[in-house]
Parts: C-alpha cells; structure tokens; sequence
C-alpha cells in the first residue's frame, strides 16, 4: 500500500466530504457537475471525487 508521502499530497474528498468541506449541499455540487461549474472533480469510474486544493482554488477564485 502507497503511503501519502509516495503519492504526494494529493486529498480527494467524496461529493459529501466535499459538500461540508464547501458549505453547500451535495445535490448543488451535483447541480454544478451537470452545469460543468463549480470546482474541478476527478471521474474514477463512477465515483466522484474532490481534490482538497481544487476546492480550495475554488474558494479563492471566488472571493469578493
């Protein structure tokens, strides 16, 4: 098994985790994936996943 230091720091997050991690609810980031907004994911096979610093890049880029 790979630890985290032999693959980087690379976190990815479920659309639930990354729901909370955002505030909003998984069905809204459904939404975005659908509407291609919001932040990047990554398709592995059918599972949707959320890399920490994409969600982050999302929070930044979105200040006002």
């Amino acid at each position: 098994m790979a630890t985290s230091a032999a693959i980087g720091t690379v976190r990815l997050l479920n659309p639930g985790a990354a729901a909370i991690y955002l505030d909003v609810s998984p069905i809204t980031l459904a939404m975005w994936r659908g509407q291609s907004r919001g932040p990047k994911y990554v398709k592995l096979g059918r599972l949707v996943k959320y890399d920490v610093a994409d969600l982050d890049t999302y929070i930044a880029n979105n200040k006002t």
